[in-house]
């Protein structure tokens, strides 16, 4: 059972306070606040010197240092993902009192779809394909990659949304449990 006082953080059955649970939550929007920052850097680097979207030809004339700038962009992609998914939504359901007890990762994105923090489940599984699909070397498939990092670059902006939803949310859980206290 979750109260206010406590709560169970998921898999790993460890109860912590609700004080403890909101600065968890703080913290991890701080981290994804500065990948999502380095991120939109990258992108702006890349569109500066390949432009946008990135086509077969522009990726052929990356130089050994751009290609490690996607590698930074790749890891930090997948980073903000598996923070999103493997903590925050379930931290934001828990600010917003769901009873997340036996719930599947797919009723968690379902309620993450329902409180409009994600446009779709669809939308963050395709995310997820991304995310997927570049953390893995496909040298002799350039258009697929391609194709992939193109769709990192315009997932930027999808995660800079879930994560102003995120505050949205949040600050609204805060000000109903003010009004209670």
């Amino acid at each position: 059972m979750i109260n206010a006082k406590c709560k169970d953080m998921g898999s790993a059955g460890i109860k912590i306070s609700a004080q403890e649970a909101k600065n968890m939550l703080d913290f991890h929007l701080q981290i994804l606040q500065e990948s999502l920052r380095i991120l939109y850097d990258i992108k702006d680097e890349i569109k500066e010197k390949y432009g946008l979207p990135i086509t077969v030809e522009s990726y052929l004339k990356l130089k050994k240092f751009d290609i490690k700038v996607l590698d930074t962009l790749a890891y930090r992609f997948a980073k903000i993902q598996s923070i999103l998914g493997e903590r925050v939504f379930r931290e934001i359901l828990e600010e917003l009192e769901y009873d997340l007890d036996g719930k599947s990762y797919l009723d968690i994105l379902q309620a993450i779809e329902k409180e409009e923090i994600i446009s779709s489940v669809f939308e963050w599984k395709r995310l997820r394909e991304v995310r997927n699909t570049i953390s893995h070397d496909y040298p002799e498939e350039i258009e697929f990659l391609v194709s992939a990092i193109n769709e990192m670059l315009s997932g930027i902006e999808v995660f800079d949304e879930i994560i102003k939803n995120i505050k949205e949310k949040y600050e609204y859980a805060n000000k109903i449990k003010s009004k209670r206290d």
